[in-house]
């Protein structure tokens, strides 16, 4: 991330969000949207299928009803991206402060 998404981080987002991937079972951290990147509601293109942009810069379809790519709260620290973890820069120890699964 460039440094000023890394500022942004580190004074507006209280907690990251993630989801996991159903096929590798990887967590990735969602990129927060700054205010201005914020799909426009206005447009129907952007409201039908907005793609979540995610920390390494892949997009996906993010699902909260289920399907391929679905929010997670709890998940082991190994399940998470590495590339989503490095792209976090001085935010990266953030990556892993989340609730861990039972064993």
């Amino acid at each position: 991330m460039t440094r000023d998404l890394e500022r942004y981080l580190q004074e507006h987002v209280d907690e990251l969000m993630f989801f996991v991937r159903a096929p590798s079972r990887k967590v990735h951290v969602v990129r927060p949207l700054r205010p201005v990147e914020r799909p426009n509601p206005d447009n129907i293109f952007t409201c039908l299928k907005p793609r979540t942009i995610i920390a390494c810069g892949r997009t996906y379809l993010l699902q909260c009803d289920g399907g391929d790519a679905v929010p997670v709260v709890e998940f082991r620290d190994e399940d998470l991206c590495w590339n989503c973890y490095l792209a976090l820069g001085s935010q990266s120890a953030r990556a892993y402060q989340h609730p861990q699964p039972a064993a």
